[in-house]
């Protein structure tokens, strides 16, 4: 059992944190309104090949708040989820003073590009922690209420899960599968591969295009 802190308040969080407490682990909330959230949180499932089709899914974390003191310290896994990446170093920076070096603590990114590795070991130096990463959202998703309700359109069939050395010598996949229910679906990746990794550049245009091409 893991105490896991979800650092911000994207169309992911509200479902990693379901899905991080259905798996028996203690969870936070990390945001800037916290006033916002409720500590009850869910997601509709729309993917009929995903958690055996079940369609709704809530669960009561243990704490949404917006000071770090309150949740850093004691986390094992933080994760940082719906925060643009061009925010990392700044979301590190204030996580940093209440990280333990001395403890294996996980820190990891549903976004895994933009170098997040660099980031955080250029703030916080030395340690025992532990970097990682999502190459790509493990799922399709969105926000039905804010503060409240994600969905999810569809699962990814393959979940790359990046490393530094992408060897995975810290069982993430395993952990990672399990919270997310993409057990044997989770492959191991590494940082440079998903920096490289051209998915935005190449999905989003044309989905936009698609949205906005008979815009008057």
């Amino acid at each position: 059992k893991m105490y896991i802190t979800v650092v911000g308040g994207g169309n992911s969080t509200a479902i990693f944190a379901t899905q991080a407490k259905l798996a028996g682990h203690d969870v936070a909330i990390l945001t800037r309104q916290p006033e916002k959230w409720s500590k009850t949180v869910g997601f509709e499932n729309q993917d009929p090949t995903y958690l055996n089709g079940e369609k709704d899914f809530e669960a009561t974390v243990d704490l949404v708040t917006s000071d770090p003191a309150e949740c850093i310290p004691q986390s094992d896994m933080i994760m940082i989820a719906g925060v643009p990446i061009h925010f990392n170093y700044e979301v590190m920076r204030k996580l940093a003073p209440h990280i333990d070096r001395e403890k294996k603590v996980f820190i990891g990114t549903i976004c895994a590009y933009g170098g997040f590795n660099w980031i955080v070991a250029d703030v916080l130096g030395k340690g025992n922690y532990v970097i990682f990463g999502t190459q790509q959202i493990p799922w399709t998703c969105g926000t039905l209420e804010y503060g409240k309700k994600g969905v999810v359109f569809g699962k990814k069939a393959t979940l790359r899960i990046a490393t530094e050395d992408g060897k995975d010598e810290h069982c993430l996949k395993d952990i990672l599968g399990k919270i997310l229910s993409l057990e044997g679906s989770c492959v191991d990746s590494d940082f440079l591969v998903s920096a490289l990794w051209p998915n935005n550049p190449s999905v989003h245009p044309p989905i936009l295009y698609g949205l906005f091409k008979d815009w008057d």
